[in-house]
């Protein structure tokens, strides 16, 4: 009767959930538009609360993805980056049996990651520079380097990764460290707990 159709928000036909289920298809979408945000510099974009689920149903998450330079013309093959991963959780039955066993000696039930990469290839001078490469173990320590190589470029590195050693593999590598100059490098570690725990 006419209460009935006074609390009815679907015409005839449709299912009561009808506007509920697309409300929360709706919802969603904006959810993941706003996860993505402006970066902090004009290259840049921030990707917050992403969920990674494997095949066999294992997630991490990350708590946020930046951005802060990206050679977006070149994206299969970038010349420089400049990212950070931050708060990357990853449970113990995330891992394969022995990462779990490995994890559970350190005292850990799940490890928390943050990680930066600073990166860039001049093609002119042919010189690869690693800026900065950190990888922090939250609670644990973190580990960073910086390395400088000159001589060589990333199309060697990847001709040399599909080299067949039948077919030369040595002679190439021993060509490319010919032609390879360390013009620097540092490595630095700042133990928070992890060297306790391995004792």
């Amino acid at each position: 009767g006419s209460a009935a159709a006074a609390i009815t928000r679907t015409p005839a036909g449709h299912p009561e959930g009808y506007l509920e289920g697309f409300a929360n298809i709706y919802r969603n979408f904006i959810n993941h538009i706003r996860a993505v945000e402006a970066g902090t510099t004009p290259n840049g974009l921030v990707i917050k609360d992403i969920v990674l689920t494997s095949p066999d149903k294992k997630t991490m998450r990350i708590g946020a993805f930046e951005v802060r330079n990206y050679d977006w013309d070149n994206s299969k093959e970038p010349t420089f980056i400049d990212i950070t991963i931050r708060q990357a959780a990853i449970p113990a039955d995330a891992m394969d049996e022995e990462g779990q066993k490995g994890l559970k000696e350190l005292g850990y039930e799940s490890l928390t990651l943050n990680a930066t990469l600073t990166y860039k290839f001049d093609a002119a001078s042919k010189t690869i520079d690693v800026a900065n490469f950190a990888l922090e173990v939250v609670d644990g320590g973190e580990l960073s380097f910086s390395i400088k190589l000159s001589g060589i470029d990333p199309a060697d590195l990847k001709g040399l990764a599909s080299e067949d050693k039948e077919k030369g593999g040595e002679q190439a590598v021993m060509g490319l460290l010919a032609r390879l100059n360390f013009v620097g490098a540092k490595i630095v570690f700042k133990d928070k707990s992890i060297v306790q725990r391995l004792i």
